[in-house]
């Protein structure tokens, strides 16, 4: 069970009815991986987070291979629970079933750092970042030496990690916090990554947030048991970060000097210069100020964005000629800048 009061007294009586019911023993253990709090004073104690998917994979494969309970407790409670940590935040509350109104309320410009999985608030406030930033400041708070629920990690660190979606983080986020998360312990932490898993695991129903699950490997048994098959729905499979042991060969990139290669084709005079830049000067500003329009007569057929994007454009080639009026002396260096924006500032036009 995970560490909260309605959790230790509902598993508490479930056990006690059990025992009472049959001569088959029942034990109990409880997760507590919450790394927000930085004082266990006036606390119910460390909560039980995400981390606890871990927990249950490790103690489902042990049983699955006949381990006996004493042996999967033994595990838990000195390879496991000891070495396990969690952190998540949030950009926005979840609502309960049967109410109305969420329990925090938060600024637009605020996430919610150190929260529960039942719609409870977290430790701290802190104002809206970049994925990069957002992901630093969980892993310094998770290990944070002056915190009373710390993870302590080291240089040479193995460790498994589970990024948990909280139920309203769309997949293309979760891959930018994937590779954040993956990154920052290996490159600012000194851990490698051995085992690394991403998904929806714990939820809390409609949340826009995500958790972060560092356990350490003290035991190549522990990696067996995560890795052990399971069809269970709860567990949404694996991964393996590639590790890649000292300097990786750097190739030459023929995409950087193909300015300097690619054919600058013939040079008009004075007169088909200063034609081509008028044409496509009015050109641009003729697409720009058609905006609205455009957008209206997509809708009927797209999403409403034609107008926008062909503005976005035109503005781009504007931009790049007005620093530099030579590229209109040249149809096929204007061409290429065209096809160019096109690519780059252009990318959600079908």
């Amino acid at each position: 069970m995970i560490n909260y009061t309605g959790d230790r007294v509902n598993f508490g009586l479930a056990v006690e009815r059990a025992r009472a019911l049959t001569n088959v023993r029942f034990e109990t253990f409880t997760v507590a991986d919450d790394t927000a709090l930085t004082s266990a004073d006036k606390t119910a104690g460390k909560r039980g987070l995400s981390g606890a998917q871990m927990v249950l994979k490790i103690a489902g494969a042990m049983a699955e291979q006949g381990k006996s309970l004493d042996e999967i407790l033994d595990m838990l409670s000195t390879k496991v629970a000891p070495h396990l940590g969690t952190i998540g935040l949030s950009l926005g509350p979840c609502i309960l079933p049967g109410r109305t109104t969420s329990s925090f309320v938060l600024g637009d410009d605020e996430m919610e750092l150190g929260l529960g999985v039942h719609g409870e608030a977290g430790v701290k406030r802190i104002k809206v970042a970049s994925a990069k930033e957002s992901v630093r400041t969980m892993l310094s708070h998770m290990t944070n030496a002056k915190s009373a629920t710390h993870l302590a990690l080291k240089n040479g660190d193995y460790v498994a990690v589970l990024l948990n979606n909280l139920g309203a983080i769309s997949n293309l986020e979760m891959g930018v916090l994937a590779h954040e998360v993956v990154s920052q312990l290996e490159e600012n932490h000194k851990v490698s990554v051995r085992r690394f898993y991403s998904g929806v695991f714990f939820t809390s129903l409609e949340m826009p947030g995500f958790s972060i699950s560092v356990l350490k490997l003290t035991s190549s048994d522990i990696v067996g048991f995560l890795d052990a098959e399971t069809t269970c729905g709860g567990w949404s499979g694996q991964a393996h970060p590639r590790k890649l042991e000292g300097k990786r060969p750097k190739l030459a990139d023929p995409i950087l000097d193909i300015k300097n290669t690619s054919s600058q084709g013939p040079e008009s005079d004075k007169f088909g210069h200063e034609a081509l830049l008028k044409a496509v000067t009015f050109a641009c500003e003729a697409i720009m100020s058609c905006e609205e329009q455009l957008n209206i007569m997509d809708s009927g057929s797209g999403d409403s964005d034609c107008g926008s994007t062909l503005k976005r454009g035109a503005e781009a080639i504007l931009s790049a000629v007005k620093k530099s009026t030579d590229i209109t002396s040249r149809p096929s260096v204007l061409f290429h800048l065209i096809s160019s924006v096109a690519e780059t500032d252009m990318g959600g036009m079908s």
